[in-house]
């Protein structure tokens, strides 16, 4: 097959990530991809050629069988330039990589929220089908459309690439002896990286913390660690160009968001045998059973998860085989194998039914 994919840059990202990810699996089993893009900026490489695009000029989809497109702008770029279906060859799919009206509702107020969903779910309108990233958000989404153009694949990453990256030097941050704590995410109120911080409260002073990503909450968490006298315990090292060689040194994996499509950092230090603590969000213990990842309940005091969570990490921590359960699940199903083979059978089987409908 030839396949366009669509995405606003290629700037370092989950879903440019995810991206590089499957045009490597697909390229793998011999299809032909090309990137399209609109923003300039620093670029992730990919294995395939790309392109920058106008939004208001259309490259020339007629050239390829698959048009896949991600996140709302690539929505309405397709929407806005595909003829009806019954004059064109090729098909339309879009990812959806998030649950967008909860992420919507940490961000903007009830209305605006409701508002924008409602243009993100426009914006799919014109396409042939709809991917989720797992089978509970292909549930949530029937809620604006129709389940017949919904499917779910799971995210792919890179096993060999992560084994062959080694560990960086963390500095004097950690001594002999430390539990050696990380987060993996950008500093916004969604990812509640806060509740992470507020743990190392009913945590041994030798539990620490170190944080890759950055954010417009990155001096509003710094005044919390030294509000709550854990600023020594805690290191803010920003945006990192290879959180892998990070998570190679590291004990204990924290994701506390409140919500994920995937969770790709999560995927990643999995991938690294990490033992994980997670969120117990919508869709996450479908991919992660209790035997491969401690859950915590996020409540409405910040002091009672916070307090939850540092139990689960304490068991994580002793819990040895943990991280090893957790890399069997992702090379059995998130390997780039398994992500390829999901998009070419759902790629193979929409072109069969929009040509079979003409």
């Amino acid at each position: 097959m030839r396949i366009a994919f669509v995405i606003s840059s290629l700037r370092q990202g989950g879903p440019v990530t995810v991206l590089a990810n499957l045009t490597k699996a697909l390229a793998g089993r011999g299809h032909t991809c090309k990137v399209f893009y609109f923003d300039a900026g620093e670029e992730v490489r990919f294995v395939c050629p790309t392109e920058r695009v106008p939004f208001f000029r259309p490259f020339k989809f007629s050239d390829y069988d698959v048009i896949h497109v991600n996140g709302i702008r690539s929505n309405y770029y397709a929407s806005i330039h595909i003829p009806p279906r019954q004059r064109r060859h090729y098909v339309v799919i879009s990812t959806v990589h998030a649950y967008t009206l909860e992420e919507f509702s940490l961000a903007y107020s009830p209305v605006k929220a409701y508002l924008f969903n409602l243009l993100f779910m426009w914006s799919l309108r014109r396409h042939d089908c709809v991917v989720a990233l797992s089978k509970n958000m292909r549930q949530y989404l029937t809620k604006w459309i129709k389940p017949e153009k919904i499917t779910w694949a799971y995210n792919g990453i890179d096993t060999e690439l992560i084994d062959s990256i080694e560990g960086t030097n963390l500095g004097n941050f950690f001594q002999q002896g430390d539990v050696r704590l990380i987060c993996n995410s950008a500093l916004v109120k969604l990812k509640r990286v806060d509740l992470a911080i507020r743990s190392l409260c009913y945590l041994p002073p030798h539990f620490k913390l170190w944080i890759n990503g950055d954010g417009p909450l990155r001096r509003q968490l710094e005044s919390l660690c030294m509000d709550l006298h854990v600023a020594d315990r805690v290191h803010f090292a920003g945006q990192v160009m290879n959180p892998i060689s990070y998570l190679k040194q590291m004990n204990v994996f924290i994701q506390c968001s409140m919500t994920e499509g995937f969770c790709l950092a999560m995927a990643e230090a999995a991938a690294c045998r990490l033992n994980i603590v997670s969120s117990d969000i919508p869709g996450m213990r479908e991919k992660y059973s209790d035997s491969e990842v401690r859950y915590f309940r996020i409540s409405s005091s910040d002091e009672a998860s916070a307090q939850r969570m540092a139990v689960e990490i304490v068991q994580a921590n002793e819990q040895k085989d943990l991280g090893e359960r957790a890399r069997k699940k992702v090379e059995d199903q998130f390997s780039l194998k398994q992500m390829g083979l999901r998009y070419e059978q759902i790629f193979e089987r929409v072109l069969n039914q929009v040509n079979h409908r003409k």
